[in-house]
């Protein structure tokens, strides 16, 4: 997912404003895909690239208080990701987190890492979100985090700020990264099908 002349952190004067770029995924055929509300904000035009080509897209529903977004892309997907049914997972289960992180120094690639969940709950007890170790960077925001299945069990989120917490616990964070859990992604995804048309 790549936005186009979003609002720069400062005046870039003389120059192109900055683009910024976060991952998606599709969860049906007709062009709908996942990604965060941060991917998005404050983009002029927001554009999808499936296998090189870039298309438009819209804005379906935004939901800043979760960090989820719902996007609808031009074109539509033949490889679309599946939720995970029955039991939630739980501490302890291996995960793997795919996008395209780092993007503008990278290869183009799909990059996956692997980790596993380390607690079903995110900063200060947020239950909306749980803590894994699989290593993300920049880039990997709004990617799909799956089960050893293949299952979409959460979207990447965030990581801690290793500098920030130096200076303040005077120890180096490793792999402290979250995800939205899916639960929330499939009432935002059946909230919206449920809307009239």
């Amino acid at each position: 997912v790549w936005c186009d002349g979003c609002k720069p952190p400062s005046p870039t004067y003389g120059q192109k404003k900055p683009d910024s770029s976060g991952t998606g995924f599709f969860v049906n055929n007709d062009g709908y895909l996942v990604t965060n509300s941060h991917v998005i904000k404050d983009c002029n035009k927001i554009n999808v690239v499936q296998d090189g080509i870039k298309t438009k897209a819209t804005t379906v529903t935004d939901d800043p208080r979760n960090d989820m977004a719902i996007l609808k892309a031009a074109n539509q997907s033949s490889v679309i990701a599946h939720f995970r049914s029955g039991r939630g997972i739980r501490a302890g289960e291996d995960i793997l987190a795919f996008g395209f992180p780092l993007n503008s120094v990278l290869s183009d690639d799909l990059k996956g890492t692997k980790g596993m969940i380390n607690a079903p709950s995110g900063l200060n007890n947020d239950t909306r979100f749980m803590q894994m170790s699989a290593p993300v960077q920049p880039g990997n925001s709004g990617g799909p985090l799956l089960d050893q299945a293949g299952n979409v069990v959460g979207v990447v989120t965030a990581k801690m700020n290793a500098i920030k917490m130096a200076k303040y616990t005077g120890d180096i964070p490793q792999n402290v990264n979250f995800a939205l859990k899916v639960s929330l992604v499939r009432v935002t995804w059946s909230t919206y099908l449920l809307q009239p048309s």
